[in-house]
């Protein structure tokens, strides 16, 4: 990383740093290898800098970064986002889970789900494109199964919600349509995925 690195923004600091950091052949580096003890060197080299430049400053920077709104997508991504949420809708409506989508399940409720929109509050959440009722709570609050572009992950908000926010209790990234659906079924049951 030079002085131009000051130019890009934290998060692409911090995945040239992350780039930099696989780079290394740690096996190499143990072997006294030169060519993976002069990277790493450049690794820790770029680690000065970082820190030398207010680890503090640039961690409010990340995460000011990251709480700022994306730029609207255009038509064709669009297009794209609405067609993978018809074919996941359709996909999770054949396994079963077609009266779930859009629900939470919900300890306190007559009927143990609720529609996600009467939820408490979204704190905590990622980015999702939908969600799932699961078939229990593993605590005493709202349960969900959420879909997002290429995962799919289970939440819990304990309660009181207004004390708590959304916790991930765990996350599983797919490749397909079939895992998808796969992982969804086995998180909403409380199975382990492996």
């Amino acid at each position: 990383m030079n002085n131009n690195d000051n130019r890009q923004s934290p998060l692409d600091r911090c995945q040239a740093l992350l780039d930099l950091c696989r780079r290394v052949d740690y096996a190499g580096v143990i072997a006294h290898q030169p060519a993976a003890v002069a990277t790493l060197a450049d690794v820790l080299q770029s680690l000065r800098q970082l820190t030398a430049a207010s680890a503090p400053a640039m961690a409010r920077e990340v995460a000011d970064e990251m709480q700022r709104p994306a730029s609207p997508p255009d038509s064709q991504d669009k297009s794209r986002q609405l067609e993978h949420q018809r074919q996941v809708t359709e996909a999770l409506s054949r396994a079963g889970f077609g009266d779930r989508l859009g629900k939470l399940y919900c300890s306190t409720a007559e009927r143990r789900q609720i529609a996600f929109r009467d939820t408490p509050h979204k704190l905590g959440l990622p980015q999702f494109a939908m969600v799932v009722a699961p078939d229990y709570a593993p605590l005493n609050g709202f349960h969900g199964v959420f879909v997002g572009a290429q995962e799919v992950f289970s939440c819990v908000l304990p309660l009181p919600a207004q004390e708590h926010q959304w916790q991930i209790r765990e996350r599983h990234r797919f490749a397909n349509l079939s895992q998808l659906v796969t992982l969804v079924g086995m998180l909403s049951a409380g199975f382990p995925v492996s």
